[in-house]
């Protein structure tokens, strides 16, 4: 038996069993020790948002190699969800809106709204469970949903390091083409660019057997911050739509476009630049698409 005497306060005599003081002493250190191990783990959870940047680049044209398709991509993300989207496309829209605010106020008869770059137009929506295209026509957005198809993905023992990040290596089979991606488990969210994606970790870096598609993250931002007009969630307002049905729509406004208010060079220009669609001066031919089949 023993007396326990507390400071601070009337002393007082108390009776205990040592034996079972000493176990409640052991199961105070366990729980210190939980409760460490669980702050570790906490520290290891994602923001509310994060926001990975990505440069795509794509040899449409197998016969011509130094026709690059570029652009600039943000994957915005939390341990939940994730959106990808073209930034290129992105910035060109918010300058653009500038540019029509600014005319608007002076009352302007010509607008010149500066050279056009050929983008990605869809929006892909991501959790742990589907994927949502969303692309924008004539100012409605439109739904395309498609189920979340698994990657059988095969990790090795390799690793890299990039952005200051320890990656493993991994290999998998995606639309008909075999990709090697780069993935860090430093940030646990199971996304990447475009549509790779179901890894313990955030995907870097991945590119296809061929090397004719690559996507390279630039930058990270763990701020918490997105830019404006950008969300992880799903538009509110959306009309659902198939792939056939969409891609009917965009081609019947296309073919309805007086194309004798462009400048046939510019034009031209800039479909070789970019490697964005045939045309009979360019020569171009898409015999390299980013999907074999869908």
């Amino acid at each position: 038996m023993a007396i326990i005497k507390i400071k601070g306060g009337w002393p007082f005599k108390t009776l205990v069993n040592m034996k079972r003081y000493y176990n409640l002493g052991l199961w105070a250190i366990v729980f210190c020790l939980l409760c460490g191990f669980t702050g570790s783990i906490r520290d290891t959870h994602l923001p509310p948002v994060s926001i990975a940047h990505y440069r795509f680049s794509h040899i449409r044209d197998s016969t011509r190699s130094a026709n690059v398709w570029t652009e600039e991509f943000l994957l915005a993300f939390n341990a939940d969800r994730s959106v990808y989207l073209s930034q290129t496309k992105h910035t060109q829209d918010s300058v653009n809106r500038a540019i029509l605010k600014a005319a608007e106020e002076r009352e302007g008869e010509e607008i010149d709204m500066g050279t056009f770059v050929p983008t990605t137009p869809e929006r892909i929506y991501a959790d742990n469970h589907k994927r949502a295209i969303v692309k924008n026509f004539n100012g409605n957005d439109y739904l395309i949903a498609t189920d979340k198809d698994k990657i059988d993905w095969k990790i090795s023992a390799e690793t890299k390091e990039i952005l200051g990040h320890t990656c493993q290596e991994a290999t998998g089979l995606w639309k008909g083409r075999v990709y090697t991606a780069w993935f860090t488990t430093d940030i646990p969210a199971a996304f990447g660019p475009w549509k790779l994606n179901g890894l313990p970790g955030l995907i870097l870096e991945a590119y296809d057997q061929s090397g004719r598609i690559s996507f390279s993250c630039t930058g990270l931002s763990l701020s918490g911050k997105l830019p404006e007009g950008i969300s992880i969630d799903l538009p509110k307002a959306l009309t659902s739509t198939t792939v056939a049905q969409y891609d009917r729509m965009e081609k019947a406004s296309t073919e309805n476009l007086d194309m004798d208010a462009f400048d046939p060079a510019t034009v031209t220009l800039l479909m070789n630049n970019a490697g964005a669609a045939s045309h009979s001066k360019s020569g171009f031919k898409l015999n390299f698409p980013l999907e074999l089949d869908k």
